[in-house]
Order: structure tokens, then C-alpha cells, then sequence
């Protein structure tokens, strides 16, 4: 291991045809190269859309539809709408609940402050929306309790809806604004809580206002456009969903076998499918990037059997001087070693640089005030990228195995006739 003329050996067996062993390690280097760019990448990815999703993953969405059967009295095709009390019950008869909100759906609104208008998507949320999804504050407050039950016609608006009012981009809190033909105060300005996956319309987009103030001025009564429920920590989902949907059929008279009055998003099911997407993304990586990895060994093994047979005269003449079969495999596989080792160790830093550039360029322009370049982390573990190190160190000596074998089958009379 430390004896400084075999060292010598290899490098010069090596340097002796220097472009032929640059070729060589360079399907390595590439290799290992893009092996870990790909799995930096995509590991980056996943962190930026499921990393901080936009919502509560263990949450559903259920929206009122039109009945397909007749039931009770009632004909099929009937249209009924959720209220204020269906989220008591539920409240009450469904242990999986951890929490439960309603929401009321004002429309798609012309939005004036001044000479200055934009249309956006107006929600009605009690303060219990927060618990599912918590926008980005940039200016004022959220709404609370006491909007609600004081019916306040006070609002927060999106980052966007900010912008085409505000152009100055002064603290808008406190000004007024026209939704649709009512004034409304504006207590805050949010955006979009992550740059991950949404589930609905990106916050920035929304302008919100109490859910008590938007029955009223709009018609609604006590009526709700959909729930929000958000399950316990260990209860499933689908579990809740079901059993919010038997209790509600129960209070409307919809049939317990009409599956078309009740429209139900699991968000839980939907990010097990991203995740399951992640999972294939990276299991393709990995066989991409094992398998140019495998063509570079396949190379430089190659490679070495050439080594082999143009040094056949030299391994005979050892063999017939007494060189043990343990030295002359030793030193055939060292050299397959040295030259995938230093090949591998390159292409493995020069990735990391590349990845630590691209998240450095990310960064610097996420940090720039209302930018829309989102948080890219593309940078591989270190659990990884020693799992990468020692397949490169094992497909070293592997790759040295076979011209090992070679050299060993070559008989010291026939290597010295060997022209």
C-alpha cells in the first residue's frame, strides 16, 4: 500500500499513453458527472414543490353538487347547498376531525382603488382557513375573530391584486378599496405561502374577506360553497372524508348510494401521487446514472485488458522470476483502481461545484424584493455522495477483476516467445 515504486509504476504504466487514459476516465468522469447533477436536480425539485406544499396535506375538500337519485320525496337532479350549521355537526359527530372551516365563493370581482382596477377570485374564510393554508403576510394583519363576528368589510389582498392597485408600492393598509359595489378597508397584503405545490389558486392571486360579511353581502345567507376539513394526526384521510359525507347526506336527504351529490379532494392521496412520481423520477436517475457508470467500467476494463496484453512479455518475465499470482493480480487491479478512482473523485467534485453555482444563482435571485425565481436547492447529501464514492471505489476494483484474470492465465514460456 505504501511502497512509493509501485505507486510509480502505476502512474507511469498510466502516463505512457496519456490521451488513451484521458479517453478512458472520462467516460468515468462523465458519468459520475451526470449521475450526480440528475439526482442533485431532482432532489432540488422535490424539495421546491412538495417540501413546503402550499396547503395541509391531511385535509379534504368537499364540494356540494346535484343529486342522481331520488330520495325521500325528492326528485333526482336536485341542487342543494351546505351551511353554517353542517360545520357544528360535523364538528361534533366526526372524531377525525381536527379541524373543519367553511368557505364562501364571492366570484371573480373588478377590484378599483382610484383610476386603477384588476379582477380577482373574492373568498369568504373564517379564521379557521388558517389552519389549512397560512399566506405570506407582507403588509398588516390577517383576519380575525372579531371581522367575522362583527361582519367587518375589512379584506386582505394578493400580492398580485397589490401590485396593479398600488403601483407606488406604499403600505396599502387602511386604504379603500371597491370590491365589486362594496368598500372594503384593507387590513393586510398576503402572497403565496411557499413556491410549492398549490391545491387551489395561489393566494397571491385572492383577495379574502370574512366568511360573515360575505353571506351577507352577497346573497348567501347561511349557505357555504365547500369544506375544508383537515384530519387528526392519526387518522386517514379518505376515513374522514367518508364519514363527513354519510353525515352530510344524512342532514340533506341525499341518498346514501347517490355518489354524484358530493364532490370530495383528497389532498393526502393527491400528494402521495406526487411523491410517487418523485420516487420513479429518482429511481430513473439512478438507473441512467448506473448504468453510464457501468459502459464507463465496461471501458476501463477494456482498457485494461489492452494494458495486459501489450504487457504480456513483462508479465511473463515476472512470473518466471518468482512473482507471487497475489502481486501481479495486486497491481493490475490497482491500476484499474487508480485510474476510475481519480476519474470518479473529479467528475463527483465538479458536480458538487456545478450544483453549489446553481443554488447560489437561485438564491441570490430569490432574494431579490418581488421576485418570482423560486427556492432551488439542487444540492445532493452527504449520505449520498458517499454512496457514490463507493460504487466508484467498487467499480474500480471491478473493473480490474477480469484483465486481473487475464494476466494470470498467461504462462511465463509463452509470454517470453510473445512478440
Amino acid at each position: 500500500m505504501f511502497d512509493l515504486d509501485r505507486w510509480e509504476e502505476i502512474w507511469a504504466t498510466i502516463s505512457r499513453n496519456k490521451w488513451r487514459s484521458f479517453m478512458t476516465a472520462m467516460s468515468v468522469f462523465w458519468a459520475v458527472l451526470m449521475l450526480i447533477i440528475m439526482s442533485g436536480a431532482g432532489i432540488g425539485l422535490e424539495k421546491m414543490l412538495l417540501g413546503k406544499v402550499g396547503a395541509a396535506t391531511n385535509a379534504g375538500i368537499l364540494y356540494a353538487g346535484k343529486t342522481s337519485e331520488a330520495y325521500m320525496g325528492f326528485k333526482e337532479n336536485r341542487r342543494w347547498e351546505m351551511d353554517n350549521d353542517d360545520i357544528e355537526i360535523l364538528r361534533a359527530r366526526v372524531g377525525e376531525i381536527k379541524e373543519i372551516t367553511g368557505i364562501v365563493n364571492a366570484g371573480y370581482l373588478n377590484m378599483v382603488n382610484g383610476d386603477k382596477s384588476h379582477g380577482a377570485s373574492v373568498e369568504g374564510i373564517a379564521t379557521s382557513f388558517y389552519e389549512y393554508q397560512s399566506p405570506l403576510l407582507l403588509y398588516g394583519r390577517a383576519l380575525n375573530n372579531i371581522d367575522v363576528d362583527s361582519e367587518r368589510k375589512v379584506c386582505t389582498i394578493g400580492l398580485s391584486v397589490y401590485e396593479s392597485l398600488f403601483p407606488s408600492r406604499k403600505d396599502p393598509v387602511g386604504e379603500r378599496i371597491l370590491i365589486g359595489q362594496h368598500l372594503f378597508t384593507i387590513a393586510g397584503v398576503h402572497d403565496s405561502p411557499t413556491s410549492g405545490v398549490q391545491f387551489s389558486e395561489s393566494p397571491s392571486r385572492m383577495v379574502y374577506i370574512p366568511i360573515s360579511i360575505a353571506q351577507r353581502l352577497f346573497k348567501r345567507n347561511d349557505k357555504i360553497s365547500n369544506i375544508i376539513a383537515i384530519a387528526k394526526d392519526d387518522a386517514p384521510v379518505h376515513i374522514m372524508l367518508d364519514n363527513i359525507e354519510k353525515v352530510l347526506k344524512e342532514q340533506h336527504s341525499i341518498a346514501p348510494t347517490d355518489t354524484k351529490a358530493l364532490m370530495k379532494m383528497n389532498l393526502s392521496e393527491l400528494f402521495k401521487i406526487f411523491g410517487n412520481l418523485f420516487l420513479g423520477l429518482r429511481s430513473l436517475i439512478w438507473i441512467v446514472g448506473l448504468g453510464s457508470l457501468f459502459a464507463g467500467i465496461i471501458g476501463v476494463s477494456n482498457i485494461m485488458l489492452i494494458v495486459v496484453k501489450e504487457r504480456t512479455q513483462e508479465i511473463g518475465v515476472r512470473r518466471a522470476l518468482g512473482a507471487k499470482p497475489s502481486a501481479i493480480i495486486s497491481q493490475i487491479m490497482s491500476e484499474s483502481f487508480v485510474l476510475t478512482f481519480i476519474a470518479g473523485v473529479m467528475g463527483l467534485g465538479v458536480s458538487v461545484a456545478i450544483l453549489a453555482l446553481t443554488e447560489s444563482i437561485f438564491a441570490a435571485q430569490a432574494a431579490h424584493p418581488n421576485s418570482t425565481v423560486p427556492a432551488f436547492s439542487p444540492m445532493v447529501t452527504f449520505e449520498f455522495a458517499i454512496v457514490t464514492s463507493t460504487i466508484i471505489l467498487i467499480s474500480g476494483l471491478l473493473a480490474g477483476i477480469i484483465p486481473a484474470l487475464r494476466a494470470m492465465a498467461i504462462k511465463p514460456v509463452d509470454a517470453i516467445r510473445e512478440e
